[in-house]
């Protein structure tokens, strides 16, 4: 058995949920629902289209993604996890399971169709006889393009990326995906091997994924690979910029603990587990959804281009000089009629 094959035997997406609904409709979890690669491992992803893209090569097609006209509770996903993976630390049973988080349960990373799930994703930890409801609300941040900038390094760079500028391994340009970038050059270099984690970037691109004999190679230079922000060494640089238009995404949260059966919940999911044997109690209920049909947009221009120089010289004219622009056009004005009346009186 190769570490690839060993490691998707671990959490199989199938059998991680028992029901999932999307804007309140009961629809097959395999359907919503499929393995993914991130840096923790093999998880089960919804609307995660980025290993998809790289595959094919092609373009990326928005209209792909699962999209939903409602917000609020009674939208988005809702699932409910297996109870055989929420287990708790019960040592006399020898029934529990270890997590870096020191904490039991399931680990959520919520983040962009095209981002990849990396050391600094954000988490959240999801735990036995919990509802958590995950409210989203999309934050857009827009730079102008054509605008450039010095880097550390002394050389004229744009001050931010537009759609010209492309990422060596992934079809898109993300933040966050230029430093992953970085990171697989970097274990190319160190290692001459990536990580089991980035199968479908070593796919696509004929690399050499790391087996058990390279782990220690892998420990050895873990701080050297690890790459979360820009980076000027003498064997490896790696310098990132923020994208013109990117898209953020601004989580609110609130856990409410299961207390059993009850027959005055009217909620869709609660009077459908009530038909069924599974216990309410004993379970993990998870509601994703937009907060609301609307969202900002904050547009960032550079701290000086051509107008604001031109209304800054006429302000500072006109507090420290007493003059202005209109003042400039009147002088020459005046200078010219007394030239004028000059070159009249000379003849």
């Amino acid at each position: 058995m190769t570490l690839i094959e060993f490691v998707k035997a671990l959490r199989p997406c199938e059998d991680l949920f028992e029901i999932c609904m999307w804007d309140d409709v009961v629809q097959d979890c395999n359907q919503l629902f499929k393995m993914s690669y991130t840096f923790a491992g093999i998880c089960c992803s919804f609307n995660y289209v980025l290993e998809d893209y790289i595959e094919s090569g092609r373009p990326v097609d928005y209209d792909k993604l699962r999209t939903s006209s409602l917000f609020g509770p009674r939208s988005g996903i809702t699932i409910v996890l297996n109870r055989d993976f929420l287990v708790e630390d019960v040592p006399e049973e020898e029934k529990y399971v270890k997590y870096s988080t020191n904490s039991v349960g399931v680990v959520m990373f919520p983040h962009h169709p095209l981002e990849y799930v990396a050391t600094l994703a954000t988490r959240i930890i999801l735990q036995k006889n919990q509802e958590l409801r995950v409210s989203i609300t999309p934050f857009v941040k827009k730079k102008l393009s054509g605008y450039y900038e010095e880097n550390s390094r002394g050389e004229i760079v744009p001050h931010c990326a537009d759609e010209k500028i492309t990422l060596q391994y992934f079809p898109s340009y993300r933040y966050s995906n230029c430093f992953t970038s970085c990171s697989i050059n970097a274990f190319l270099q160190y290692c001459d091997c990536i990580p089991h984690y980035f199968t479908p970037i070593a796919n696509k691109y004929s690399l050499r994924m790391c087996d058990w004999e390279d782990f220690a190679c892998l420990y050895r230079n873990a701080k050297y690979t690890r790459i979360i922000q820009n980076t000027l060494t003498e064997n490896y640089t790696c310098e990132c910029i923020t994208p013109c238009w990117d898209v953020e995404y601004e989580l609110s949260t609130s856990y409410s603990e299961l207390s059993g059966n009850h027959d005055f919940n009217v909620a869709h999911l609660y009077t459908f587990m009530q038909m069924t044997t599974i216990p309410i109690a004993d379970e993990l209920y998870l509601l994703v959804f937009m907060k609301s049909s609307t969202f900002m947009q904050m547009t960032t221009i550079p701290i000086a281009d051509e107008l604001y120089l031109l209304a800054s010289l006429g302000g500072i004219f006109s507090l420290f000089l007493g003059c202005s622009f209109i003042s400039a056009i009147e002088i020459i004005y005046f200078v010219g009629l007394y030239f004028r009346s000059s070159y009249k009186k000379s003849k």
